[in-house]
């Protein structure tokens, strides 16, 4: 999730110590999460837990937690929230380790976190989960359990990026059943884009998944 360039700023200040632990307090469950992960084609270790505390809670202690553990926190414009959960990303710059933690929030009030630690000095081969908008820049895919997720930055209008995901994914058997929302089977393609910023940017996030949703996860932001 972070450019390179920031993982090696982010050496001078790396720990010596012991390698960064988890600690979410008022566990109540461990969330059972699939065996091959990958983020940006990297191996990523992923367990879910679900905590007592709220999000905002949990996001504050976790932040203070790298800052105690020696982490580099990347600045807010390397950590863009558009994916589908809200998240914050810690690098352990000696050990090349990525840490982020995912945010949901659970209908009783309760937080799931979904803890993920990435491999940076590793690399493996992976299929983005749709076709990539020709210019797209910081191209980022992901791959956890049932979801797979694909999302980038590029210099067009959102009517030019829905236009070609139309297309592309007409081609691929896929039908329109709404604004931005593709099925093909069991299979559901969603396309967000959001913006364009002040730059003529667009922030875009492509997802797929079964086609029944997820138990207690709010559905990525609609396509505008």
């Amino acid at each position: 999730m972070v450019p390179a360039l920031a993982v090696w700023l982010c050496l001078a200040g790396a720990p010596a110590g012991v390698p960064f632990t988890w600690d979410v307090p008022e566990v109540i469950e461990q969330v059972p999460v699939g065996n091959m992960p990958s983020s940006g084609g990297r191996p990523m270790r992923v367990r879910a837990v679900r905590s007592r505390w709220s999000a905002s809670k949990l996001r504050k202690k976790l932040e203070d937690d790298f800052v105690r553990a020696g982490l580099w926190i990347p600045p807010e414009h390397d950590q863009p929230q558009n994916l589908p959960l809200p998240y914050i990303s810690a690098i352990d710059g000696l050990r090349m380790l990525s840490y982020s933690a995912f945010f949901q929030v659970n209908r009783d009030g309760s937080t799931t976190l979904f803890l993920g630690e990435v491999d940076l000095g590793a690399r493996v081969s992976t299929t983005p989960a749709a076709p990539v908008f020709p210019g797209a820049m910081g191209v980022l895919t992901s791959d956890v359990e049932v979801m797979r997720a694909v999302s980038f930055t590029a210099k067009a209008r959102p009517d030019e990026v829905q236009a070609f995901y139309r297309e592309v994914l007409g081609k691929a058997g896929y039908k329109e059943t709404g604004p931005g929302t593709y099925e093909r089977g069991q299979d559901r393609t969603l396309v967000s884009v959001r913006g364009p910023g002040s730059d003529g940017t667009v922030s875009v996030l492509v997802t797929t998944t079964a086609a029944a949703p997820v138990r207690n996860a709010p559905a990525p932001a609609s396509a505008h």
